[in-house]
């Protein structure tokens, strides 16, 4: 069986990334299936003792909120909580894993389904959603994600490999000082400096996720003094960045990946109708995409 591939236009089978080999997603299973375990036995060793051993396995999986297909792993955690309890059925590690094996292949196929560029440009919950996939199994989504993109667009912080926390922190100060050349060719330094936040955006014409690129450029002429200068990068301003870098991939993969990655920055600002001072985003969204 394939297991790494994916569609393209055109219905042409295309390699998944490299990064993904079969001994990867065997390690990926694992660690998901020791995150799941983890998960159920915190929940459960706060509860009372004579409840969880002498529960059923439907009470236990009730009480948790979990789906039926988790309960060889509540299971094995009920067995290792109650070692000496009259449990009905009990079940090993080997059995627990050989039955969670089955789920996280049918998140697999859906991922793979879904498509690898769609998966790094698409929020974790959002992720979850789209998928079908409950909650309780967010950790085994995010480890693929993780793995493939080298972030987890998560809704409420970024989980950044070194590599890429490098790249987007330099493509956002990249585009802080072409924000800051653009606001000196049109407005005196002061009027910049006592300017609001929201003002400089509305001039630039920009979304407003990218207050910090924009913060950012104000300090760089107000503080700095001059654009060779470094100001501080806020976790803050790269999380509005990456959204807004997120936005702007999705619209450039409707286009098509093989299209937008052979084109000039030109051409893409001209589809998808931004304007010219959005061209560092599309450059690093490009960078991203291809």
């Amino acid at each position: 069986k394939q297991w790494y591939q994916r569609r393209v236009r055109g219905g042409e089978p295309e390699p998944a990334p490299e990064m993904v080999k079969r001994s990867d997603i065997d390690f990926m299973l694992e660690e998901s299936f020791l995150d799941v375990v983890k998960r159920i036995y915190n929940q459960l060793k706060d509860k009372s003792a004579d409840f969880v051993c002498s529960a059923k396995l439907n009470e236990l999986l009730d009480l948790l909120g979990l789906d039926e297909r988790l309960a060889p792993a509540v299971q094995f955690v009920q067995d290792k909580l109650c070692p000496e309890s009259d449990v009905l059925e009990s079940s090993s590690s080997a059995e627990a894993l050989e039955a969670y094996a089955i789920v996280w292949s049918e998140i697999w196929e859906k991922i793979r389904a879904y498509g690898f560029d769609r998966l790094c440009t698409t929020k974790l919950q959002d992720l979850l959603d789209i998928l079908g996939v409950p909650d309780a199994f967010d950790g085994a989504v995010e480890m693929v994600q993780k793995k493939i993109c080298g972030v987890v667009v998560s809704k409420r912080e970024i989980s950044l490999s070194p590599e890429m926390r490098l790249q987007l922190s330099d493509a956002l100060t990249e585009t802080a000082k072409e924000y800051a050349v653009t606001l000196l060719k049109k407005y005196m330094k002061f009027i910049i400096c006592s300017s609001r936040l929201q003002q400089l955006i509305d001039w630039l014409g920009i979304p407003d996720d990218f207050d910090g690129a924009v913060e950012m450029a104000q300090e760089l002429i107000c503080k700095a003094g001059f654009l060779g200068s470094e100001v501080a990068i806020r976790e803050s301003y790269l999380q509005g960045y990456l959204d807004t870098l997120l936005k702007v991939a999705k619209q450039m993969l409707a286009l098509g990946r093989v299209y937008v990655c052979s084109v000039d920055v030109a051409t893409v600002l001209a589809n998808l109708g931004l304007p010219e001072i959005m061209t560092s985003v599309v450059v690093a969204a490009q960078n991203f995409i291809c």
